[in-house]
């Protein structure tokens, strides 16, 4: 049992990173989930909870095996399918992560990150006009 644990370890020893930052998001989307649960007064049960378990389980495998695709048909040091297989789960729970947070906080996240998008890029331009009129004049 000890020998199959370590060479499991060993073997997903290149994508560790990719997987604790899987794992990060999904303890703090379980985390903002139950808050929001609480919030909402909605009831918390084992069968929700099981969820949580079972998307740890697959997106595990999901990544395992994608870094498997990778070492045997792309390249034995690629991660490209690894990352794209990966990020698209990031991105995923990242996305839950802030619908609970928008909930809890009683103001839309998306809305306030657009907002301040816009604004840096509102101000770029204007350092940059500024800037080409200061070049020209």
């Amino acid at each position: 049992m000890m020998k199959a644990l370590a060479f499991i370890i060993i073997y997903i020893t290149p994508i560790h990173s990719i997987l604790i930052t899987v794992y990060l998001l999904l303890a703090f989307d379980l985390f903002s989930g139950v808050g929001k649960a609480i919030k909402l007064k909605e009831k918390i049960t084992a069968a929700k909870l099981r969820l949580s378990i079972i998307k740890f389980v697959y997106y595990s495998v999901g990544i395992i095996a994608a870094y498997q695709i990778d070492k045997v048909m792309i390249a034995p040091d690629s991660l490209l399918l690894t990352k794209i297989i990966s990020g698209y789960i990031t991105l995923t729970e990242f996305k839950s992560l802030m619908e609970n947070i928008s909930i809890l906080t009683g103001r839309d996240i998306w809305i306030a990150v657009k907002d301040q998008v816009i604004a840096l890029f509102k101000a770029k331009i204007m350092k940059v006009e500024k800037e080409n009129s200061d070049n020209n004049g």
